[in-house]
This record gives structure tokens, sequence and C-alpha cells, in this order.
């Protein structure tokens, strides 16, 4: 196997292996297993979980709480030397912080899981990083991209140990997806520069210009229901996972304002469409990635459809958080290809 077909299958695999991780992310919040193991990167001072709480002392709460608080003051006073002083009080006021987290083996493990696949893509991405390099002398800007990927995994993973140490503080959630997101696309865009022609400047359209607006308001809705999730989050415990029924009326604008907004995404899909088949030239491969995205903006709206009047089923909320990662990355490669198709066009 050539090198250069190397560094393609390693990406995939990174790819689809991020899209696993994210979906593994939504299964560990839809079953409230995020603190499932209070401390990182072990679980509960182990490498890998214990089966019973017998195991543990008899104080290993109170032993964890401590730990977290002692973590959690050092990062405050980090971000106080760097002038982040809003952000420093932010966590040290977090009142969630103070709870004591009780044992439970099916939490643990589920966490454990999505720590372990956390575990295998730094592996990859190491390999992909090192594969990069067989573009050193031809495609430079591949090297540069797998780079940053790679101080992007680090910090990944740093902020990761954070949302554990302050006991999934809202904000640091939504932080870790959006790090998430530009950890798919910089992969994309490292296999998109492998096909390139580097003596082809990319040339953007109206078609263009409408897809990446279509990305910035999609990654916008993705934030939106992150917001959502917390929310239900909170409306949950406080009716300790009882009602099921009443969490999405309790949302309140936080779930219209979610609802609505999604009206004007798939809008702007629809214009994106229209505008394709106004262009001179047919891309097979632009008309392939937007079937797959109208496959996907179904699936997804039809996910939300059963999450909103069916009372949030746990099963439900990872499948809709996965379609609409997978939703954007399509879209990134959409945008990429029209920038590469419209330079190609103007060249035929």
């Amino acid at each position: 196997m050539k090198q250069s077909n190397r560094f393609i299958t390693i990406s995939w695999v990174l790819l689809i292996s991020v899209y696993l991780l994210i979906l593994v992310g939504g299964i560990v919040r839809s079953t409230s297993s995020g603190m499932g193991c209070p401390d990182w990167p072990k679980c509960f001072g182990q490498w890998y979980p214990p089966t019973s709480a017998q195991q543990l002392p008899s104080d290993y709460e109170q032993q964890f709480l401590a730990k977290r608080l002692q973590k959690n003051n050092r990062i405050a006073q980090l971000l106080d030397k760097f002038g982040m002083t809003k952000l420093a009080d932010d966590i040290r006021s977090e009142q969630q912080v103070d709870k004591k987290i009780p044992f439970d083996v099916t939490k643990a493990w589920i966490e454990y899981l999505n720590r372990l696949l956390g575990v295998i893509i730094g592996l990859l991405t190491l390999i992909f990083f090192r594969y990069a390099f067989n573009y050193w002398q031809k495609k430079r800007k591949v090297v540069w991209i797998a780079c940053t990927a790679l101080v992007v995994l680090i910090i990944q993973g740093w902020l990761g140990s954070v949302v554990v140490s302050t006991h999934l503080l809202p904000w640091m959630v939504t932080v870790h997806m959006l790090l998430a997101i530009v950890f798919t696309f910089l992969i994309i865009l490292a296999m998109f520069q492998t096909y390139k022609e580097d003596n082809l400047p990319l040339k953007s359209s109206i078609f263009t210009w409408l897809v990446l607006a279509l990305l910035v308001i999609s990654v916008f809705q993705i934030i939106l229901g992150t917001n959502l999730r917390e929310s239900i989050e909170f409306i949950a415990e406080v009716l300790e996972n009882q009602l099921r029924f009443e969490w999405v009326q309790r949302a309140g604008f936080d779930f219209k304002w979610h609802r609505s907004f999604s009206w004007f995404v798939l809008v702007l899909h629809a214009v994106v469409v229209y505008f394709f088949t106004k262009l001179a030239f047919k891309s097979k491969l632009l008309l392939n990635l937007l079937k797959a995205i109208v496959v996907i903006v179904i699936l997804e709206i039809g996910c939300g459809i059963i999450l909103a009047y069916f009372s949030i089923p746990a099963f439900a909320q990872p499948i809709h958080l996965i379609l609409a990662n997978v939703l954007i990355g399509l879209q990134f490669t959409l945008f990429l290809q029209s920038l590469n198709q419209n330079n190609l066009s103007v060249n035929q």
C-alpha cells in the first residue's frame, strides 16, 4: 500500500472513530453517566472501574470530592493568572461541584468505555500525524493541519478532565463539543488537501457562500441543542427523573428557540439544493453529497420529533447528536468540494 493510501485509510478510521466517540458521548449524557467516574484519568482511583462499592473505602465520596475541589482550585488559580477572573469565579462557585458521587457500576463502565475510546483515538491521531509527514515535500499544508489536529486533541483531553472535575459545568460541556467538531473538520480538511490540485487556486461562488452560511447556522443550531440538553438535564434532576412528559414543556424558551430555528435550517437546505440545480456544471460528487445531506436532515427532523413529542426517549438522544455532527461534517465537505469544483469548472 502506498504511503498516501495509508494516510487516507488512517484518516477515515480516525474520522469514523471520532463520530463513534461522539455517539458514545451522547449515550453517556442520556444515561447521566458523565460522573460515573468522579476522577480523571483513573476511575475511582483505579485504571479500570471497580465492580462493587465494597472495593472502595468507606469515605470514598468525600475523598474524591476533596480531590475535585483541590483540582478546581488549581484551575481557577491558573485562570486568575491569565486574567480570566470571571471564568475562575464560575468554577469556584459552581454548586454542582460540591456534590458527592455515589458509585454506580453501570454508569462507571459506560464512562470508562467512553474514555477508553478516547485513548484509542489518541493513538490513531499519533499515527495520523506520523503519516501526514509523507506529504512534507509536496503538500506541506497536510502536515500543518495534522499538527493542529494533534494540538486540538491534547487540549480536548485536558478539557475532558476539567469537565469531570467541575461536575459537568454546562458551558464547559458545550466547549468540549465544539472542539470535537473542530477536530473532525481538521481531519476532513487534511484529506481534502491530499486530493486538491496544488497549482489550482480555490474559487468561490454564490453556491459556495450559501453552503458556508448553512454550515455556520447548523453549528449554531447544535449549540442551541446543547443548551436545551443542559436545561433538560436540570429539569430532570429537579423532578428526580420522573414525569418525563413534562421535561420539554418546562424547558420553555430553550425548546421553542431550538425548534423554531430548525425550520430556518431546513429552509436554507432547500435553498442550497435549489441553487445547485441552477449551476452551469453538474458534479456527481456534489450531487451525492447533497443527497446524503438531505437524507440526514430528514432523519434528524424525525429524531427531533420523537424527542419532542414522545417524552425524550433516552435512545433517541445520542442518535440526534450523532446525526447533527455527521450532517455538519458533510456540509463542510460540500463547502470544500464546491470551492474545488468551481475551480475545475472554470478550467475545463
